[in-house]
C-alpha cells in the first residue's frame, strides 16, 4: 500500500515537470525581437533548471564549509595560545601568585597531550580559514555565469534568426512588388505582339525574365520558411506558426557607433572567463603565499610545487581568457565598421540604378530599348534595395553581438 502511495506521488512529481505540447499554430503573429529574444530564454527552461539544481546542490554545501571554518578558526586560536603560554614559560617563568590562571591553562594542554601544530597542518588550516569561505562562494559564481551566458546566448540567437527572417521577408517584399510590376509590363507586352508592335522574340524574353524571377521568389520562399521553421523551434512554440512581416525599421537603427574601447573596456570589466579565472588566480596565489609565510617540512616541497604550478596555469589561464576577449573584441568591431561601409555603399548603389532604371525608361519612350532592358533594370533597383535593406539589418545585428560580448558573454557567437 505504502510503496504505491510512493509511486502516485512520483509520477505527479514527474508528470509536474513535463513541459506542455505547442500551442496550435497561429498565423500572422506580430512578434518584436524583444519578444522573440524572451520566448527564446523561456524555451531554455530546462536548461537553467538544470544548472540552479546544480547550484542548489552546491549551496547545501554552505554549512559544511562554514563549519570547515569555525573548526581552522577554532584550531590555529588554541594553537597560538598554547604556543604563547610555552614562549612565557620559557622566558620568564610563571608566578604562582600571579599566574595561576596561565599555569592552569598550559597544565590542561599538557595534561591532553597536545602538541603544537606543525607548519604544514597550520597552513592547511589557515587555507581553510581564510579561503574556504572564497572558494565556496567562486564555485557558486560560476553557476551564477552559466545561467547569465545560458540565457544571453538564447536572446542573441533569437536575434539572429529573427534578422535573417525579417531580411528574407523584405526581399520577399521587394520582389513580390517587382513581380507585380513586371507581370504588368508582360501582358503589355503580349498585347503589343498581338498587335504586331513587338517581335515574338521579345515577348518570349520577356516571359523568361518574368519566369526567372518567380522562381527566384520561391526560392527565396522557401528559404523563409525553412527558417521559420527552425525560429518557431528555438521559441518553443508549434512548427507551423507564421508571422508578420518583423518591423525591419526596428531592426535598422543606424545610431553612431561606439568607440572600440568602450566595447573593450566593457568585455574587461564584465566578460564571464575573465571575472572567474582572474578570480581564480588570486586564490591561487594567494595559496602560494602561504608556503611563504611560514617554513615547511621537505615532505611538502611537492605540495608547494603543486601549488606553484596552479598559480602558473591560473596566470596562464587569466593571460589567455584577456588575450581572446580582446581579439574576439577587436574582430567584430572590424566587422561593425566593415558593414558601416558597405551601407553607404548601398545606398551608393540604390541610387544608381534608379537613375539607371529613369535612363532605360526614357530609351524605351524612344523606342531605342526594350521592354527586356527595363525589366532587367527595374530587378537591379530591386536587388539593390535589399543589399541596402539586409545591410541596416547586419549592423543592427552586429550591434547585438558587441553588446553580448562586451558583457558576460557568451563569446564565439
Amino acid at each position: 500500500m505504502l510503496s504505491q502511495r510512493v509511486r502516485d506521488e512520483l509520477a505527479k512529481a514527474l508528470a509536474s515537470d513535463i513541459e506542455p505540447t505547442p500551442p496550435a499554430p497561429s498565423h500572422g503573429v506580430r512578434l518584436s525581437f524583444a519578444q522573440a529574444a524572451q520566448q527564446a530564454i523561456s524555451a531554455q527552461a530546462p536548461s537553467i533548471k538544470a544548472i540552479e539544481l546544480q547550484r542548489t546542490v552546491a549551496r547545501r554545501q554552505s554549512g559544511t564549509v562554514q563549519q570547515s571554518i569555525e573548526m581552522a578558526k577554532i584550531a590555529i586560536e588554541r594553537d597560538d595560545r598554547y604556543r604563547l603560554l610555552v614562549e612565557e614559560e620559557e622566558k620568564f617563568g610563571f608566578d604562582v601568585s600571579t599566574d595561576l590562571e596561565m599555569i592552569i591553562e598550559l597544565a590542561a594542554y599538557r595534561a591532553l597531550g597536545y602538541e603544537e601544530l606543525d607548519p604544514d597542518s597550520r597552513r592547511k588550516l589557515i587555507q581553510a580559514r581564510d579561503q574556504g569561505a572564497d572558494s565556496f562562494n567562486h564555485n557558486l559564481k560560476r553557476f551564477d555565469h552559466m545561467i547569465e551566458t545560458t540565457t544571453r546566448a538564447a536572446a542573441y540567437a533569437a536575434h539572429a534568426q529573427y534578422a535573417g527572417i525579417a531580411k528574407l521577408q523584405a526581399a520577399l517584399s521587394l520582389s513580390k512588388e517587382a513581380l507585380d510590376n513586371q507581370a504588368q509590363e508582360l501582358e503589355k507586352t503580349k498585347k503589343q505582339y498581338e498587335l504586331g508592335l513587338v517581335s515574338r522574340m521579345d515577348m518570349e524574353n520577356a516571359e523568361i525574365s518574368y519566369k526567372k524571377n518567380v522562381l527566384a521568389h520561391n526560392r527565396t520562399e522557401r528559404q523563409s520558411q525553412a527558417l521559420v521553421v527552425s525560429f518557431n523551434s528555438m521559441l518553443g512554440q508549434n512548427l507551423e506558426t507564421t508571422y508578420a512581416d518583423f518591423d525591419a525599421d526596428a531592426l535598422a537603427q543606424d545610431r553612431r557607433a561606439r568607440p572600440l574601447s568602450y566595447y573593450l573596456d566593457r568585455a574587461l570589466a564584465n566578460r564571464s572567463e575573465i571575472l572567474l579565472n582572474k578570480e581564480s588566480l588570486r586564490l591561487a596565489e594567494r595559496q602560494l603565499e602561504l608556503f611563504d609565510d611560514t617554513p615547511y617540512k621537505f615532505s611538502s616541497i611537492d605540495d608547494k610545487r603543486d601549488a606553484e604550478q596552479a598559480a602558473a596555469e591560473a596566470q596562464i589561464d587569466y593571460d589567455n581568457a584577456l588575450l581572446d576577449v580582446e581579439f574576439e573584441i577587436r574582430a567584430a568591431y572590424t566587422e561593425s565598421q566593415a558593414l558601416r561601409g558597405i551601407l553607404q555603399y548601398c545606398e551608393e548603389q540604390v541610387e544608381a540604378a534608379l537613375l539607371n532604371l529613369e535612363r532605360v525608361e526614357k530609351l524605351y519612350e524612344l523606342g531605342t530599348a526594350l521592354q527586356s532592358s527595363i525589366d532587367a533594370v527595374r530587378m537591379s533597383v530591386t536587388q539593390a534595395k535589399i543589399q541596402l535593406s539586409n545591410a541596416k539589418i547586419d549592423i543592427w545585428l552586429q550591434e547585438r553581438k558587441l553588446d553580448t560580448i562586451s558583457g558576460i558573454g557568451p563569446g564565439g557567437l
